[in-house]
């Protein structure tokens, strides 16, 4: 227990950074595939434009990568 008396937290949970939950990479997903823009879905998460930009460009080299093997392993 920490010098003030109060127990420390079992889990960490960066609020400052919403960004970096799961949760809130889920919703860019269907919020995107439900034809939302970019700078509505920044508004309504409370995120900015940019980081939703960057979490679609994951999304995306994931996806051309998927496509890449899927020849390979239908082959098989």
């Amino acid at each position: 227990m920490p010098e003030s008396g109060v127990p420390a937290p079992d889990i960490f949970i960066n609020t400052r950074q919403p960004r970096r939950t799961r949760q809130v990479k889920h919703q860019i997903i269907e919020m995107k595939l439900n034809g939302n823009g970019v700078r509505d879905i920044a508004r309504v998460l409370h995120i900015s434009p940019a980081i939703v930009i960057r979490e679609l460009k994951k999304i995306s080299q994931i996806g051309s990568v998927n496509q890449k093997l899927l020849p390979t392993i239908q082959s098989e």
